[in-house]
């Protein structure tokens, strides 16, 4: 079976799908624009000197002691 984008945005559309179902394709969806967004958000950290910026947080969300 395909799960392509325009098959799932037809299937939504129908008023008669279940709440359960409609919230499975709807996650399906998300997780599927997860891929391809981190590479989008990977090109924003690039800077004019062709290296990544911004990658690493010093201790995180700790205080650090």
């Amino acid at each position: 079976m395909q799960f392509d984008k325009a098959i799932l945005g037809e299937v939504l559309k129908d008023d008669t799908l279940p709440d359960t179902d409609r919230r499975l394709i709807e996650i399906r969806q998300q997780l599927g624009k997860t891929s391809t967004a981190k590479y989008a958000a990977l090109k924003a950290l690039v800077m004019n000197d062709h290296r990544a910026h911004g990658l690493l947080m010093y201790h995180g969300a700790s205080t650090g002691r």
